[in-house]
């Protein structure tokens, strides 16, 4: 599902990101925001850098999208 689906099927999502340069220091940040938006039932971004987004897509559904970085242009 690409992001304005995601963004169309409910509720303004949060967007978590450790930023372009800490993404390799995760230590199970976006793991743990990921089930925790999960428990209060909160739609949530995770931008967890190209580079590491492989490791991180498993983390998507149920109200989560993942995504290297994202670039929106109108």
């Amino acid at each position: 599902m690409g992001l304005d689906a995601f963004l169309a099927k409910g509720d303004p999502p949060l967007v978590f990101t450790l930023g372009s340069l800490t993404v390799y220091a995760d230590d199970g940040f976006f793991a743990a925001g990921a089930e925790a938006w999960r428990m209060i039932g909160q739609r949530a971004i995770l931008l967890v850098g190209d580079e590491l987004l492989s490791q991180h897509r498993a983390l998507a559904g149920q109200g989560v999208f993942v995504a290297g970085y994202l670039a929106r242009t109108n």
